[in-house]
């Protein structure tokens, strides 16, 4: 059997067929041989499905790429047929590409031979589900493992490559489904291992649900790679999500925030995904080394609609650092978050001589200044008296902070080295369910400037 890849684009993604098969024999109307599989495929539609992708699975691995496959493609009257199979159970996966997508496919599992053949009459296609979102890396190993990621989702042959950033897309059957991530270089993936890196920690996973038809879109996740110097005796977090009516939510991305004050943001914030919540709306995943704690942190969740949109968002409460002082063995239970429509900021940050007085002239273009909402991923830098635009805040009462936007002092502040009281201003407003709060201007005047 020799190694065979199919590559074919996907939306904005490329997916590819990631393992080894030969094609099957097309010819005949019926079982006539031994050890045969046979069947025809129907569209959603009821038309005859040509050209169809039909593979033959005996077993799967961990990995879509271990695992080994048969595959044929379905003729003029969509009829496919394998011939001597030799397995007592096997998987069948179908997928129709048109215009270099995949809208429709259906996955048979746990079949076996009846009589030294399987006819399997019609089979009928349906909706494809679709995963789409980005990979972002984040290491504390001494190993750089590069840019180039894979996605797939377990117990198929198919997966996507990307790099860091780059949006994907992988398609697979309704219901429930895991998505794998790890590093696609298999010499990284080996040298991980010879450090003593456990597969969990590599292919990492991510738990969601699936709706045929639909597009189901997580943002971005962050692969973490921790140290393995690193004694870490974190808990587990856990909490579940619900809507205004207090049902439960899944799908929800979930995002630990560390950086209350935003200090490590650069131009503009990130929600970067570190776990999904299931269908009863729970979450589970590492809470944060108490190192990166700054005395408290919080965890921010987002639905996602079509095209990325933003549909609801939630923000729990402050969790202080002494909740994390228990065994690693324990879990923490924030709770309930309840999801809501998202609001918006319009406003700007007038940067004065004197605080006290707001009508003196300003300084503008100059000088930037760093806004942001206090203990979430939304910050942005903007030049002092410029419109400060945002969207997709967390509702209701929220604590708005800003600083100077200057590098130096941006740093220092991170790192400690100037007195966060200066420097950090702050004022409560209350965001509205799902419109925008206007015109609200506040006033700043750094401690670098002399005031007479």
């Amino acid at each position: 059997m020799s190694p065979k890849f199919l590559f074919f684009a996907c939306l904005l993604g490329i997916l590819f067929f990631a393992s080894c098969g030969e094609n099957g024999d097309l010819s005949g109307t019926a079982t006539d041989t031994e050890n045969t599989v046979a069947g025809i495929v129907i569209k959603s539609d009821s038309s005859l499905a040509v050209g169809v992708t039909v593979r033959l699975v005996l077993a799967y691995k961990a990995l879509p790429q271990q695992t080994v496959y048969v595959e044929t493609i379905t003729d003029s009257t969509g009829y496919f047929k394998f011939e001597n199979v030799v397995a007592d159970t096997f998987n069948l996966e179908f997928r129709y590409q048109l215009d270099s997508c995949a809208p429709e496919s259906r996955f048979l599992r746990s079949l076996s031979l009846v009589d030294k053949s399987l006819n399997l009459g019609q089979i009928l296609l349906q909706k494809s589900a679709y995963i789409k979102g980005a990979v972002n890396y984040q290491s504390d190993s001494t190993l750089n493992v590069g840019s180039h990621f894979s996605v797939s989702i377990a117990n198929t042959t198919f997966e996507t490559s990307i790099l860091v950033n780059e949006t994907f897309f992988v398609s697979g059957e309704s219901g429930e489904a895991t998505l794998i991530i790890a590093p696609a270089d298999e010499f990284i993936v080996q040298k991980l291992h010879e450090m003593g890196y456990a597969d969990s920690l590599i292919y990492q996973k991510l738990s969601v649900t699936l709706k045929a038809g639909d597009t189901l879109d997580i943002g971005t996740y962050t692969w973490q790679l921790v140290s393995l110097e690193v004694d870490t005796k974190a808990p587990m977090l856990t909490g579940v999500v619900l809507d205004s009516l207090g049902k439960p939510v899944q799908n929800v991305s979930v995002h630990v925030v560390t950086d209350l004050y935003g200090f490590s943001v650069k131009d503009s914030a990130k929600f970067d995904v570190q776990t999904v919540t299931n269908s009863a709306g729970v979450w589970v995943l590492r809470a944060p080394d108490t190192a990166l704690v700054d005395s408290a942190f919080r965890v921010e969740f987002q639905q996602r609609g079509a095209g990325s949109t933003i549909l609801t968002t939630g923000l729990s409460n402050f969790i202080v650092e002494s909740e994390l002082n228990v065994n690693a063995s324990d879990t923490v239970d924030i709770g309930s978050v309840t999801m809501r429509k998202s609001s918006g900021f319009l406003g700007k940050i007038y940067l004065v001589w004197n605080q006290f007085d707001s009508t003196q002239d300003t300084l503008c273009l100059s000088y930037s200044i760093k806004v942001g909402f206090k203990g979430t991923s939304n910050f942005t830098r903007v030049n002092a008296c410029a419109s400060i635009v945002m969207k997709d805040l967390p509702a209701l009462e929220q604590e708005v902070v800003y600083y100077s936007g200057d590098d130096f002092v941006v740093n220092n502040l991170l790192n400690g080295t100037l007195d966060r009281s200066s420097y950090v201003k702050s004022v409560f407003v209350n965001l509205p369910l799902g419109s925008t709060l206007q015109n609200q201007w506040f006033t700043y005047s750094p401690p670098t400037i002399e005031v007479e």
